[in-house]
């Protein structure tokens, strides 16, 4: 199981570090990665930093896991080192994402926010 917010390369990119490389040993002695895949611990480990949550694509990702799944099975996705490709175009999402924070913002401005909760 995945433990908490510790292993943040944020926060604590040491431990972090530490911790994935013990997974990518483990890994190797399993046999579940490749000879190229081994060199990742000669790697610095780095933190993606992506001004796009990843709660503005999770559902679109979501739902194409669960299609993959039942599509070809959980081994296939999770396992097999299946590849992907998607219609999702990250910057037209962002640009999506910017255009319905700034009509909100306006609406907000020009109808101000209204208590419609009777018993707040």
């Amino acid at each position: 199981m995945i433990r908490g917010p510790i292993y943040s390369p944020l926060t604590d990119p040491a431990r972090t570090l530490a911790r994935r490389n013990l997974v990518i040993h483990q890994m190797m002695e399993e046999g579940k990665i490749t000879p190229a895949e081994e060199e990742a611990p000669r790697k610095p480990a780095s933190a993606c930093t992506s001004s796009i949550r990843a709660t503005s694509r999770s559902y679109f990702f979501e739902d194409i896991r669960k299609y993959l799944e039942a599509t070809y099975g959980t081994e296939a996705v999770h396992e097999r080192g299946l590849r992907v490709y998607t219609t999702l175009n990250i910057q037209m999402q962002k640009a999506a994402n910017q255009s319905i924070r700034d009509g909100l913002h306006l609406y907000d401005r020009r109808h101000g926010w209204r208590d419609n909760c009777p018993t707040c």
